[in-house]
């Protein structure tokens, strides 16, 4: 056990004498005072250092607003711009080749690939049909394609080919297994690919 130095004794006795003569209820209250002060210290430090985080960010917000905000696109544009984004219509083959290649990466053989497209005309803006949108003539492409594989080596191949062609959704997934013992699955994969403008 360690020695109190000698210069702490006199402050140490006239602490255990007050703690002594104030009762129970003095040492109770002496805890409480030391306790409450500790929790006062730490939680406005992290107040403190969370205060600091919003005004900094309050004054990057501010002047953003002073900045960027006097010419915002109206939604005509911005849904122009959303279809500008949409890939060439004359991209059809290659995104057909990276569908099956990345298929193929996955251990899954492609026996084939239907496809065919439709005209997206009549684009619905606030609730009327306009189809003079600039950049909005799109086109539908239906893809299916018959494959046979594992399980995981699907969900892989579809995940992958999901993000490798942003306007790819899937439109429906249809699964046989011939024989309960077989690990492989029969799969009819119907795809569909929103492209910009015409072939």
């Amino acid at each position: 056990m360690k020695r109190v130095p000698a210069v702490f004794k006199p402050l140490r006795n006239a602490i255990l004498h007050q703690l002594i003569n104030a009762g129970w209820a003095g040492v109770i209250g002496m805890a409480l005072v030391m306790f409450a002060t500790a929790f006062d210290f730490s939680g406005n430090r992290d107040r403190k250092a969370e205060l600091a985080g919003i005004t900094s960010q309050r004054a990057e917000l501010a002047m953003q607003l002073r900045s960027g905000t006097q010419s915002e696109a109206s939604p005509r544009e911005i849904l122009a711009r959303f279809y500008q984004g949409f890939p060439a219509a004359n991209n059809l083959p290659e995104i057909l080749l990276q569908l099956d290649a990345s298929a193929r990466k996955q251990g899954l053989a492609p026996r084939r690939a239907d496809y065919g497209d439709s005209a997206e005309n009549g684009i619905e803006l606030n609730g009327e049909a306009r189809d003079s949108i600039r950049g909005a003539d799109t086109r539908r492409v239906r893809i299916s394609m018959p494959v046979k594989g594992s399980y995981s080596a699907l969900r892989a191949w579809l995940i992958d080919a999901l993000e490798t062609v942003p306007t790819l959704s899937i439109e429906a997934i249809e699964l046989q297994r011939p024989n309960i013992q077989q690990t492989e699955l029969d799969a009819q994969v119907r795809l569909v690919v929103y492209l910009r403008g015409t072939q």
